[in-house]
């Protein structure tokens, strides 16, 4: 008899652990409930911290008593972060109510090299007890990427000392990528101290680039903000150390604090090297919160008006000027303001140049594409009207090299470099003369070096630049590019 229940009792646990196992597609698992979500959770902080999952559909989370995030760090491992592939497919997670007195807590808590957290949209309420939390709690080392989440959680904390973000809650000691996400909730400060920031509460790194923040949108609100002793900013609460570079996002959400250090971009600054890599757009009065002497450098970002948000016009220039291979979207009419979630794309309609600019008393815009755009007027390798370089104007070797030897050729190198394919590679095939021509740098913010350039042994002579801001020189931005073997 003894036998027999020992047996039948088995079973039952053989059955329940069925009935709970993860199914894998290869070697990704499929996540189609809130306790397969729970289950995978459990597997990452069970050691598995590699592992790669997917949404299969809508998650509702309030089928759940309790919540404990992928990559629990109190677990009391360093190698419980969470450092696999996680793609939402562009599904949602909705009821995500749930309180935490956890160090950093989230749908993610810490997640580490490695990691890269994609594709759906988060509903619910998020109380927060101690230090950090948002979409992921918190990032270390380098490698992470964060693409593609929209959220729309209600964060309150109840404790000082706290770092709540939207997205991310706390970066340290690595390179944060987060493009193409969104936060449009409430974060309620409480009155508390603390960093707290629509996309990102707080950076920290001694000598690295801490975050890349590319086509991101707040336009949620900040409440009841900290003490004397806090900072609240739009896009990132406190860039302690280490350089913030943002790129193309817009901060348009509301910031209340009777005290502390508030921004549309940041709320404090402390290192001076943080970026604004190209155009950036606010609405409001304020810019940045205290600087401690430190500023953003780089191309200052813009104020707008209700009118011009609601108009299409600021999603056509977050687009650079064009309607293909677009990172924001919105429905004129309905839509008050862009945003990088959606599907209906912005054309500028009447009669444009080139560049994409409208002729003078042209300019309107629409969900459907009508305008007619000039060709570019190309002249000795560039476009007569906008600089623009031909692609034609020259053809690598059957090594892939372009071969340099006069100096407007080096100058097209350059252009396609910045504005084309930044892995190009090239080498000299004579001594350049640069004298009077006006020199661009090669790589920048946007498009930095990545090829290999060989000078052969020969001269570039009468070089001359006048910098107007950093990285300048015959290259600007370099990375992982081979450049050797010329004198200047």
């Amino acid at each position: 008899m003894k036998t027999k229940l020992l047996l039948l009792l088995a079973m039952c646990i053989g059955m329940t652990s069925s009935a709970w196992a993860l199914e894998k597609d290869g070697d990704v698992y499929q996540i189609s409930s809130a306790q397969d979500l729970a289950d995978f959770a459990a597997l990452v902080n069970g050691g598995e911290t590699t592992a790669s999952a997917v949404l299969t559909g809508d998650i509702d989370m309030s089928t759940l008593e309790s919540w404990t995030a992928i990559g629990d760090w109190n677990t009391g491992a360093v190698s419980s972060a969470y450092c696999g592939h996680f793609d939402g497919q562009g599904f949602t997670i909705k009821g995500f109510n749930f309180t935490s007195n956890k160090n950093y807590f989230g749908i993610f808590g810490v997640v580490s090299a490695g990691c890269f957290v994609e594709n759906f949209s988060i509903y619910g309420t998020m109380t927060l007890k101690h230090k950090t939390g948002g979409v992921v709690g918190y990032t270390r080392d380098t490698s992470v990427i964060i693409r593609d989440i929209h959220c729309y959680l209600d964060i309150n904390s109840t404790a000082d000392g706290f770092r709540p973000g939207g997205i991310l809650g706390s970066a340290n000691n690595g390179t944060t990528v987060i493009e193409n996400c969104s936060y449009s909730g409430i974060l309620d400060a409480g009155g508390h101290t603390g960093n707290i920031g629509g996309i990102v509460g707080y950076a920290n790194s001694d000598t690295k680039t801490i975050l890349n923040i590319t086509n991101c949108l707040f336009d949620g609100k900040i409440q009841n903000g900290t003490t004397a002793e806090g900072q609240c900013g739009g896009i990132v609460g406190y860039c302690n150390k280490g350089k913030v570079t943002i790129k193309n996002c817009l901060s348009i959400g509301s910031i209340t604090s009777s005290e502390g250090n508030v921004g549309q971009f940041f709320g404090r600054l402390n290192t001076s090297n943080s970026t604004f890599a190209s155009q950036n757009y606010y609405l409001g009065d304020f810019v940045n919160g205290t600087s401690s002497g430190a500023e953003a450098t780089g191309i200052a970002p813009v104020k707008v008006t209700a009118e011009q948000l609601a108009s299409g016009e600021i999603a056509y220039a977050l687009n650079g000027n064009q309607s293909e291979n677009v990172n924001w979207f919105q429905k004129l009419g309905t839509d008050t303001h862009p945003t990088p979630n959606g599907s209906d794309i912005v054309y500028m309609t009447g009669h444009m140049h080139c560049n994409g600019t409208a002729y003078e008393g042209e300019t309107a815009y629409s969900n459907e594409s009508s305008a007619l755009k000039d060709d570019h007027s190309f002249s000795d390798g560039f476009c007569s009207y906008c600089g623009s370089p031909d692609e034609k104007y020259m053809v690598a070797n059957t090594d892939g090299y372009f071969e340099i030897g006069t100096a407007n050729q080096l100058k097209w190198f350059s252009a396609y470099v910045n504005q084309i394919n930044p892995k190009s590679n090239a080498v000299l095939t004579a001594d350049i003369d640069l004298n009077g021509v006006v020199w661009t740098p090669i790589g920048n913010a946007n498009n930095q070096y990545t090829g290999i350039f060989d000078g052969q042994g020969h001269a570039i002579t009468n070089f001359s630049y006048t910098a107007t801001g950093d990285n300048n020189g015959l290259f600007g931005y370099i990375n992982g590019a081979i450049v050797k073997n010329f004198s200047i």
